[in-house]
């Protein structure tokens, strides 16, 4: 599919974004973009340099295409997240915290909003996914997903939802 091709059933149209992730390589990119991938993503881990070139390059042939670059920083200080997005400027910067960690830390949770606030502000060209976990049925100590699209809905541009698998001790990463 292309980016946004849409798909009529009815009264009903569904837009479906093909979006992978870990991509590391200027040639990973290439071959995603040959195939149609609307979304190309790439993960920042905070180890080591936060400028990494290999990663510059594989994001800026995401950015040349008519795919989109996402990158995911697996870290949330503001600093750092506004330095990486300087650097790397991809199309979607992904956050994808653990939100239900924040369930009964609201000032937690706010720094998260002030840290996409600040984002829309600084970048207002880079578009914001917003991960919204979604628990199993009957699990009520966590998160509603409607609760928190309300808290992050003005701060984001999209939504990725994903199933939380839970065990005795907790949700599984």
């Amino acid at each position: 599919m292309t980016f946004y091709e849409s798909i009529n059933f009815g009264e009903i149209i569904l837009y479906m974004i093909i979006q992978i992730y870990e991509i590391q390589t200027p040639h990973e990119a290439e071959a995603l973009i040959e195939a149609g991938v609307d979304h190309i993503g790439s993960v920042l881990t905070p180890e080591g340099s936060l400028k990494r070139s290999l990663l510059k390059e594989t994001i800026d042939v995401a950015r040349s295409s008519a795919s989109k670059s996402s990158l995911i920083p697996l870290f949330s200080e503001m600093d750092s997240i506004l330095h990486v997005l300087d650097f790397y400027k991809p199309d979607i910067v992904h956050f994808c915290e653990d939100l239900n960690k924040y369930r009964n830390n609201r000032p937690g949770l706010d720094s998260l909003i002030d840290l996409q606030e600040n984002v829309k502000e600084r970048f207002p060209e880079i578009l914001i996914m917003r991960t919204i976990p979604i628990p199993q049925h009957g699990i009520a100590d966590l998160f509603s997903p409607i609760e928190l699209a309300k808290i992050f809905g003005n701060v984001s541009d999209f939504f990725l939802t994903d199933t939380v698998i839970m065990n005795n001790a907790g949700p599984i990463p």
